[in-house]
């Protein structure tokens, strides 16, 4: 199923009304896909260019280092130490 099968699904449920407003939900449904995926490429572009700089860092041999947290992570394992952030996000 595709994210435009979903979207007509959730329309066709939850506005039975006449074939002209359904069309412009499912139009102002496209508008929203279309502008989610125009954030996340800006996202993305913005993403990749903090990377090269890091990338280019790591390579002219600065080394960036951070304090441990106070506290854990909710996500990062107890028994594991922190990682650098130039090993998470460099190869």
């Amino acid at each position: 199923m595709t994210v435009f099968d979903w979207h007509q699904e959730v329309i066709d449920r939850s506005w039975p009304t006449f074939e002209s407003d359904k069309q412009s939900q499912v139009e102002c449904w496209r508008r929203v896909a279309e502008d989610q995926r125009r954030q996340l490429d800006a996202f993305r572009q913005e993403l990749d260019s903090i990377l090269d700089i890091l990338r280019y860092l790591q390579r002219e041999g600065v080394v960036l280092s951070f304090p441990a947290p106070s506290t854990p992570h909710p996500h990062t394992p107890l028994n594991k130490p922190t990682c650098s952030l130039l090993s998470l996000c460099c190869e």
